[in-house]
């Protein structure tokens, strides 16, 4: 009876790294109005002011939600 010869498989790992140049360019926040530098597609200066931002445009919902939420506790200890 013949035996086979076991075959060793060796993989190949080659290391590489990608460099990315991102243009850094010199932006006004609109929320604070600071003078900031970042990569063209970045809006405000910080996370804060994003934060802020996303409230001044989404506040009337916000408001809502806050509303109801109160008016439900309300009910809840009138009961």
């Amino acid at each position: 009876m013949a035996t086979h010869k076991e075959r060793q498989v060796t993989q190949h790992v080659q290391k590489t790294s990608f460099t990315r140049v991102v243009t850094q360019v010199e932006q006004v926040c609109p929320v604070c109005q600071k003078r900031f530098w970042g990569a063209r597609i970045r809006r405000y200066c910080s996370q804060p002011c994003r934060q802020k931002a996303n409230y001044q445009r989404h506040q009337e919902q916000y408001r809502q939600v806050r509303m109801e939420r109160y008016r439900a506790e309300k009910q809840g200890q009138e009961q």
